[in-house]
């Protein structure tokens, strides 16, 4: 998929939805753009919107001169903490695996950190992925 500048957010959204919605090894795992309050629905890997911030835009006619840097997390969320650590590292390297697939550069992902919410009077475990990039057109 081209990334437009126009719709750069919800294209690079799309492209990282698609590609684990695709190639995660986990099974039965709902991947998704917000949170499912529901004990049932779990595993889940939720992506946020990507956030673009324009301090960080470079503008001009020049190949690359559209360069933006840019960041978003994703959310890991299972009954277990077994699952979610296992989840986090099929999330990681399936990114990895698949990078020719999507249209931004340099992908870093940031350390993840862990919590734990009550959902339904369970217990779910969650950990929460930060991912920075560039984008340039």
């Amino acid at each position: 998929m081209a990334i437009e500048s126009h719709t750069a957010r919800a294209n690079i959204f799309k492209e990282f939805y698609d590609l684990l919605r695709v190639n995660l090894v986990t099974p039965n795992v709902k991947v998704t753009n917000s949170f499912v309050d529901d004990i049932v629905e779990m595993p889940q890997v939720v992506i946020h919107a990507p956030q673009l911030p324009r301090q960080r835009n470079a503008f001009g006619t020049t190949v690359g001169a559209y360069d933006r840097s840019g960041n978003f997390e994703i959310d890991i969320f299972a009954k277990k903490m077994q699952t979610v650590v296992e989840l986090v590292d099929d999330v990681e390297n399936t990114i990895f695996s698949n990078l020719g697939d999507i249209s931004v550069q340099n992908v870093q992902l940031g350390d993840s950190s862990s919590a734990s919410i009550e959902v339904g009077g369970f217990q779910v475990h969650v950990i929460t992925i930060p991912i920075a990039f560039k984008f340039s057109r």
